[in-house]
């Protein structure tokens, strides 16, 4: 059995592959992938950050009798392991008001909202992905904007 982290960085790691080469976002960030899980200190804007907010087991203990109300069905013994992941995925833009980053949080979510992400290579597989909520907030440090969009994926180990 992996760790929930593997599974949680597969996910971030599909996610991120997803969204590495979308035309109209780097369109937005001046024709460069900048979709990142680490960003280094002083990073120039615009970009993307997605992290890891949450990993939980979501197995599947297999201990089923075989009755459900008056329904016999052959019991399942089989234990399933999957996980549940919510992430963040972040944008920090320069633009002079928040429609940038708003538009970033569409296009996220347009791209990730019930994909399929190939995380097989990894040892799982998505079972769902589902786009949770999003925002944007103005800094009041340097006035640049903060969007964010939160998903939730669950994950079976194969």
């Amino acid at each position: 059995m992996t760790d929930r982290t593997d599974a949680g960085f597969a996910v971030r790691a599909g996610v991120i592959d997803a969204l590495t080469g979308i035309a109209a976002l780097k369109a937005i960030t001046g024709n460069e992938d900048r979709v990142w899980e680490y960003v280094d200190a002083g990073a120039k804007l615009n970009y993307l950050q997605v992290l890891n907010d949450d990993d939980q087991d979501w197995s599947t203990s297999g201990e089923s009798d075989g009755v459900q109300g008056e329904l016999e069905f052959e019991p399942n013994t089989e234990e399933l392991v999957g996980n549940q992941h919510t992430f963040t995925v972040h944008n920090w833009t320069d633009a002079k008001g928040a429609h940038v980053s708003e538009q970033i949080n569409r296009i996220v979510r347009d791209s990730l909202h019930n994909a399929s992400l190939d995380i097989t290579s990894k040892g799982h597989r998505l079972v769902t992905l589902r786009f949770l909520s999003g925002g944007v907030l103005r800094e009041p440090t340097d006035n640049s904007y903060h969007g964010f969009a939160r998903f939730r994926a669950t994950t079976e180990e194969i």
